[in-house]
């Protein structure tokens, strides 16, 4: 029968229709065949606010003691308890124990897509306001939202217990849970269990806690069955298990040897107890959440302790240390690199926990990419460690960067179209799961906020937006998409159904809905009029097995500016003893009519250095007066590091942008001058990593401020760079004495910006 076979062996959707479970369901099978065992394992998952007793639930559930001042679960504690069943074996209790702070609840969504028993705890006093973790506040949800999240998250049909804990002495015990419609919808759907009151603290109702367990295990199985394992994948199983147990029993993590499990052992492992298909059984393991596994990944590893590599991944999203608060800020807003975590959390030690290697880290990396927590925004040239990383909850929201969003949209002319997918709950996991997807197409060409992004495909030459609108009441809300251009509609479609596979494979219920004929333009909330009612609502177009036509995700080309202009990098202290760039300013505007734009005629007192210093890099042709001050200057190099990564990180391109005048005080002509400077930089990072290390993270943190992590994150990152772009300004062949270069006011010089602007 089909309810003896565990769910994870069958298919899953899958956009190219590709996941054929036939070798899986034989090997599961064949291993049966040979002798199998009621497979007694239960995934509970418990949720709830955070600092409400969670994790002291289920402490208790695994016979361990109640700990009054126990710290609050950071992203998902993951463990087991045997729980007694009458007339058959007892049944395995995988706690899933998922920390209650709002900055966690659109990650869970990653685990929650399954048939398990649910659990949600909560108090009165939690019902709304916020609660405390040290000096930080977190907001509170109230009961409706979380039976709302397990309504439209949760597996179909999975039993639910709703548990009133802090019940000391049986005290304080409300007769019944606030009311709200997912409550009603629930009940309707036969999955509520009658509600209970409990205290984790001196188990109060323990009793008709372990019995709604038992009467939800015995429901559970009564939907799907109970599944059979062959004897020898338990054995298998059982292994894994060990290990993940032997070294979480550990004092050190240095000593840990079962975090990362090649498949190669784990095939070894299977050969030796006579496992069918290690691959398959693999797969198996991954979707039933015993170990996270994808074929090639990770050096072809399983992650087996995935508690340690949650919880350091969460860690990045936790508001202690101000390292959410940097990363979060408008110096770094929302962008990393593996280098820069390591400095700033993964390999510094703390009280709680041991540095982590660099293999570590980009394990952990790698895993963040394949949940669609973050995507590779800028891809280093050769180097991984040069990679840029953009998390979508770390992204600025959206009025910070609307200037520029608008100012992208109102260049594009043509049609416009759009379109929406409206869903009963909207969590950020779906907005952050589209982002990646996209962002890893798009890269550094996109505009990003949280929740949204703005790009242009040169295919069609239209551009697009996409951005969340939470509903007004309720947790439902919709992703509005809107494009604009000469194929507006035909990049509609292809969005359209690239996020209509997302939808169906993730299972999030969205239904899509298109807007009516002639609808306005409407900023910055769409007229919710201008769609079509749901009955007009359809599903995506399908372009067949290959999935939509490739996307040409590029920066939208430049309008041509009323008056030709060129931007100029240079070190004001050199120029004061020295003038040239007047001199050059004067001659480009007279005999070329050319505009020469620099911060001392661009700036008002209060305005942002660093948002000139992005528009510099940006631009078209960009004057760069080259010094041995220059050089030394953390400012100029940021300006010219910039034009180096707009350019895309290639030397003809570098090239096509920059006009390098090299001053008489600078020698680049031999390579051993141009490492020179990587060496001085190099220097200055080491002083700078010494001179933090006297400090904890927090008060380097505090002490730094975000602007100068920002500045510290550049300057690792031009000093690496830094020969490479000295390099290509060397080879350009430009006069380089006082007297020639001045020469006819600046004959040569002018001609080449010409050329570049032409």
């Amino acid at each position: 029968m089909l309810s003896d076979i565990p769910p994870e062996v069958f298919s899953r959707f899958s956009k190219d229709g590709d996941d054929n479970c036939l070798p899986r369901l034989r090997a599961h099978l064949a291993d049966v065949a040979a002798g199998a065992e009621p497979l007694r394992d239960v995934k509970v998952i418990v949720l709830g606010n955070g600092r409400i007793g969670k994790t002291q639930l289920c402490r208790r559930l695994r016979g361990l003691p109640f700990e009054e001042a126990a710290d609050s679960t950071h992203g998902i504690g993951v463990s087991t308890a045997e729980l007694p069943m009458p007339d058959r074996p007892p049944a395995l209790l995988n706690l899933w124990d998922f920390g209650g702070q709002d900055i966690y609840h659109g990650t869970h969504a990653l685990f929650m897509r399954t048939r398990a028993i649910f659990v949600v705890l909560w108090t009165p006093d939690s019902e709304q306001g916020v609660h405390k973790h040290g000096d930080l506040e977190f907001e509170n949800q109230p009961l409706g939202y979380w039976l709302d999240y397990v309504r439209h998250l949760g597996g179909a049909q999975s039993p639910l217990l709703i548990v009133q804990n802090q019940c000391d002495g049986g005290l304080g015990r409300r007769p019944s849970p606030p009311d709200s419609p997912a409550l009603h919808a629930l009940a309707a759907d036969g999955r509520c269990f009658q509600p209970l009151g409990y205290s984790a603290k001196d188990q109060t109702g323990r009793d008709a806690l372990l019995e709604a367990l038992r009467l939800a295990v015995t429901a559970l199985r009564g939907l799907q069955g109970q599944p059979m394992m062959g004897s020898n994948r338990l054995r298998v199983r059982d292994q894994l298990r060990a290990w993940r147990d032997a070294d979480a029993a550990l004092p050190g993590t240095a000593e840990r040897r079962h975090r990362l499990v090649p498949f190669a052992d784990f095939a070894a492992l299977c050969e030796q107890q006579g496992v069918h298909d290690p691959p398959g059984y693999a797969e198996v393991l991954h979707r039933a959440g015993e170990v996270w596994y994808q074929p090639g990944h990770f050096g072809d590893r399983m992650i087996l302790d995935q508690s340690w590599a949650l919880r350091e991944i969460y860690a990045l999203f936790t508001r202690e240390d101000g390292v959410h608060a940097i990363l979060r800020g408008p110096g770094l807003a929302g962008r990393f690199t593996r280098p820069l975590l390591d400095r700033l959390l993964w390999g510094r030690p703390t009280a709680h926990r041991e540095p982590l290697t660099a293999a570590d880290q980009r394990v952990l990396l790698g895993l963040m990419e394949q949940s669609g927590i973050c995507f590779a925004h800028r891809r280093g040239s050769g180097d991984a460690d040069a990679t840029e990383y953009v998390a979508p909850d770390l992204l600025p929201t959206r009025d910070t960067v609307a200037r520029g969003i608008a100012n992208r949209w109102d260049a594009q002319t043509g049609q416009l179209a759009e379109a929406a997918f409206v869903f009963p709950f909207l969590t950020p996991a779906i907005t952050r799961t589209v982002l990646s997807k996209l962002g890893d197409l798009a890269g550094e060409d996109a505009d990003y906020w949280r929740y949204g992004l703005s790009l242009y495909d040169a295919r069609t030459d239209s551009a697009a937006e996409i951005d969340e609108q939470p509903d007004a009441e309720g947790h439902g809300g919709r992703l509005a998409l809107r494009t604009k251009g000469e194929q507006a509609g035909a990049l509609l479609e292809n969005l359209i159904e690239r996020i209509g596979e997302l939808n169906e494979h993730h299972g999030w219920a969205g239904r899509l809905e298109r807007a009516a004929p002639g609808a306005p333009d409407t900023r910055p909330d769409p007229a919710r009029s201008a769609l079509e009612p749901p009955a007009h609502a359809r599903r995506p177009q399908r372009h067949g097995p290959d999935g939509p036509p490739p996307l040409h995700l590029t920066a939208p080309p430049p309008s041509p500016p009323a008056q030709p202009e060129v931007y100029v990098s240079y070190n004001w202290r050199r120029e004061a003893a020295s003038p040239l760039v007047q001199r050059l300013c004067d001659a480009l505007l007279a005999r070329d009519g050319i505009r020469v734009i620099r911060e001392r005629d661009e700036m008002n007192w209060g305005d942002s250095i660093r948002r000139f210093m992005q528009q510099l890099a940006a631009g078209r042709c960009v004057l760069v007066i080259l010094s041995a001050e220059y050089l030394r200057s953390p400012f100029c190099m940021t300006e010219l590091h910039g034009i180096w990564r707009a350019a895309g990180e290639r030397d003809e391109a570098f090239r096509r942008r920059i006009v390098p005048l090299v001053q008489d005080d600078l020698s680049l002509r031999s390579l051993p001058d141009r490492v020179a400077h990587l060496e001085h930089w190099r220097h200055e990072c080491q002083r700078l990593e010494a001179l933090l290390s006297n400090y904890s993270m927090t008060d380097a943190l505090r002490l730094l401020g975000q602007d100068g992590v920002a500045e510290w994150q550049a300057i690792t990152g031009f000093h690496q760079d830094i020969v490479k772009m000295l390099t290509v300004a060397n080879d350009m062949l430009i006069p380089r004495q006082p007297e020639l270069l001045a020469q006819d006011d600046f004959a040569a010089v002018r001609a080449l910006i010409r050329e570049r602007i032409a």
